[in-house]
């Protein structure tokens, strides 16, 4: 799925890690940052598992369980826009090639995203979760200052894309700014958002 947007973005394998070009691949911090995102994909997949989905971007509304979050690593956002951080990513023309329509989350009262903190999301309860996966999850999370969370819907097939990003904190996470935004991707299939 993303062949098209491969000459924008870099897989770091052994860190379940997608990193823009527009990041320095010689960054002093490249090591450190792609260590934090492993961490946070592991945390998610803790997290989604023991809540029965796979992504807990798209949570259970995702009719398949073939995907789940991935790391990455978005470089700076000097507007703080989802288009920006699709074009840092390279997705920005494959997107609108596809007809793709961004859709903002509101904006959640904890480091986790709004679909883990919705009363009425698509993860209520989140009683569910073992208080452990969820802690460790929420303390990755708020390493990330300034939070951007959307999706891209109408890509057909039902491909829905989440996005969950943050400025990588100086103050919580000891990253350094120029470092930019880093997050989680998250994919899910819903048939009836193609209509």
């Amino acid at each position: 799925m993303l062949a098209p947007a491969t000459p924008a973005l870099l897989y770091a394998p052994s860190h379940f890690t997608l990193v823009s070009k527009n990041v320095a691949e010689q960054q002093d911090s490249s090591f450190r940052v792609q260590s934090y995102l492993e961490e946070v994909t592991r945390a998610s997949y803790e997290v989604a598992t023991s809540l029965l989905c796979s992504s807990i971007l798209a949570g259970r509304t995702s009719e398949s369980d073939e995907y789940g979050d991935v790391g990455i690593w978005v470089g700076k956002l000097p507007d703080r826009d989802p288009q920006e951080v699709l074009r840092n990513l390279g997705l920005a023309d494959w997107i609108e090639s596809k007809g793709g329509k961004i859709v903002q989350a509101k904006a959640s009262p904890s480091p986790l995203p709004a679909s883990l903190t919705s009363t009425s999301g698509p993860l209520s309860p989140v009683a569910e979760t073992p208080k452990i996966h969820m802690e460790s999850l929420s303390k990755l999370l708020n390493n990330l200052e300034s939070t951007l969370e959307f999706r891209v819907e109408g890509l057909g097939g039902g491909i829905v894309l989440y996005f969950m990003v943050g400025q990588l904190s100086e103050h919580n996470g000891g990253f350094d700014r120029d470092d930019g935004y880093a997050g989680l991707l998250g994919v899910g299939v819903m048939t009836d958002m193609d209509d």
